[in-house]
């Protein structure tokens, strides 16, 4: 199977966020660090 490709990196770490994309594939800590600072700076 191939994997979709994501265009931005926002887009693929929301997925993560969402648990779209399944947690042996991404870094959990990661996710989380950069989707709080993206919020912060939308706030």
């Amino acid at each position: 199977m191939m994997r979709p490709i994501v265009p931005h990196d926002s887009e693929g770490y929301m997925l993560s966020a969402n648990h779209a994309i399944g947690v042996n594939a991404v870094r959990e800590e990661e996710v989380v660090v950069t989707v709080t600072v993206a919020s912060e700076e939308d706030a």
